[in-house]
C-alpha cells in the first residue's frame, strides 16, 4: 500500500480532525482543495514519499494544512527536539513530538512574553487501543458511530485519500479496490 496508506494516515487525521473542527468548517460536506505529490520506488512502483496541501476556504476563512509522510525511519521521534506536528496560528505555535501516539506537545507564544508551555503525555503502552478503547465505551452506551471521530469524519477522510492517490496514480488490483464480495 505504500507509505500513504501506512503513516499518512497520521498527517491527514491531524490535517482533517483540526481543519473539521475548526467552525468555519465544522458543518461542511465538501472536500477541500487538495494538491499532492508523490515519489514511488522505480522497482515496484510504491509511493515511498506522499506530500499534500489541504486548502479549505469559504467566504469568511481560509486554513491551509501541509502533511508529508516518508518511507524513512531512524527512531528521531525520540529526541526531544523532533516535532511531527506543528500547528501554527497567529497567537501561537503549537509543536507535538509523535503523530501517531504523541508523547509531548510544547506551545510557543508568539506575543510579547514569548512564553513556552511543555506538556508531557504519560501512558503505558502503544498502538491502537485509545481507539478500541474508544469504540468498546461507545457499543457499551449504544452508540452506533464515535462521538469524537463520526462516520462522516471518517468518510471526508476516505475521499480526501481517494482523491491523493488519482492524483498520484496510486491504485490497487481492481479486485482489491471491488465492493463486490
Amino acid at each position: 500500500g505504500g507509505v500513504l496508506l501506512d503513516v499518512g494516515i497520521y498527517s491527514l487525521t491531524w490535517l482533517i480532525e483540526f481543519m473539521n473542527n475548526n467552525d468555519s468548517f465544522k458543518k461542511s460536506e465538501s472536500l477541500p482543495k487538495i494538491s499532492s505529490l508523490s515519489v514511488k520506488d522505480e522497482s515496484s512502483g510504491v509511493d515511498i514519499s506522499t506530500n499534500f496541501i489541504l486548502n479549505y476556504a469559504n467566504k469568511d476563512s481560509k486554513i491551509v494544512g501541509i502533511g508529508s509522510c516518508s518511507g524513512y525511519f531512524d527512531n528521531i521521534t525520540e529526541r526531544d527536539d523532533y516535532n511531527t506536528v506543528i500547528i501554527e496560528g497567529e497567537s501561537a505555535v503549537i509543536k507535538i513530538n509523535d503523530s501517531c501516539c504523541p508523547r509531548s506537545y510544547r506551545i510557543e507564544y508568539r506575543d510579547s512574553s514569548r512564553k513556552t508551555v511543555t506538556k508531557s503525555i504519560p501512558f503505558k503502552g502503544f498502538g491502537m487501543y485509545f481507539e478500541a478503547d474508544s469504540i468498546g465505551e461507545e457499543i457499551m452506551k449504544g452508540n452506533l458511530q464515535s462521538s469524537v471521530h463520526s462516520l462522516n469524519d471518517t468518510l471526508i477522510l476516505a475521499r480526501v485519500i481517494d482523491e491523493i492517490r488519482r492524483q498520484n496514480e496510486i491504485g490497487f488490483p481492481k479486485e482489491l479496490e471491488s465492493l463486490d464480495l
